[in-house]
């Protein structure tokens, strides 16, 4: 949770040698412009379809979910299971933890992690973040109501 897109900067190379790779940024994180609705986890899948869509990219999709973001591919897959191929989650959770009191890796390149904590320390990524964090009674019913396929996985 509050993570952004240069966290991944050593996984994307090596998978777009392989496939295409998407990476984007949460509304109000990274480089992405702040949510104007509530932050829930059916906001995030509505907003990554409507991506998806936009950049003309067909299903079946592989879905990465880290942390938060992990939730959020499994409600994607149960809303749309005929456009997911799988899922991989990584340290995901079922509850958000609260942010991290170091913002970045130090794993990741000096000039990676200047930008990351840059992008990290943002009035918008905390305003974001703490939006995500009251919102997180509705986004749970949200992932309820999927139970059963969820379940699945």
């Amino acid at each position: 949770m509050g993570g952004c897109s240069l966290d991944w900067c050593h996984v994307q190379p090596e998978l777009s040698e392989m496939a295409t790779v998407i990476t984007y940024d949460r509304a109000g994180f990274g480089w992405s412009t702040p949510s104007l609705s509530e932050p829930t986890y059916q906001q995030y899948v509505d907003d990554l379809h409507l991506l998806l869509t936009t950049l003309d990219r067909k299903p079946p999709f592989l879905l990465v979910g880290h942390s938060y973001g992990g939730m959020i591919m499994r409600l994607f897959a149960a809303t749309y299971p005929d456009e997911v191929m799988g899922l991989v989650l990584v340290d995901s959770t079922a509850i958000p933890r609260l942010m991290r009191m170091h913002i970045g890796s130090k794993r990741l390149p000096p000039e990676i992690l200047k930008k990351a904590r840059a992008l990290g320390y943002r009035s918008s990524a905390y305003k974001s973040a703490y939006s995500e964090l009251l919102n997180t009674g509705d986004s749970s019913i949200q992932l309820q109501e999927h139970h059963n396929y969820l379940s699945l996985y």
